[in-house]
């Protein structure tokens, strides 16, 4: 959970945190927003941590009614992050 030291995905901004749930070759990501303000988060995330290769990953938003749209992001891409809100993301290998 992202309260763990060694919570292998963290994100840039002090009031938007991530929790990690992982399996072999992949990771659910759980991005919220205690932030007062809509905001863009950059994730720092420990490849090694995860076994998984930066080159070949990226996240999968699932689609899901009344949460969030489907969509893709790239591991350094920006994520905006409403304020109150957030994301599940699949992060997976291509």
């Amino acid at each position: 959970g992202y309260w763990r030291k060694d919570c292998p995905v963290r994100t840039d901004h002090p009031d938007v945190l991530a929790t990690v749930y992982r399996k072999r070759g992949k990771a659910l990501v759980a991005i919220a927003s205690w932030a007062k303000e809509g905001s863009k988060v950059r994730l720092q995330i420990d490849w090694q941590a995860l076994g998984m290769d930066k080159t070949n990953a990226h996240f999968v938003a699932p689609p899901i009614p009344f949460f969030q749209p489907p969509t893709t992001f790239a591991p350094d891409e920006p994520i905006p992050v409403q304020a109150g809100k957030g994301w599940l993301l699949v992060l997976q290998e291509k």
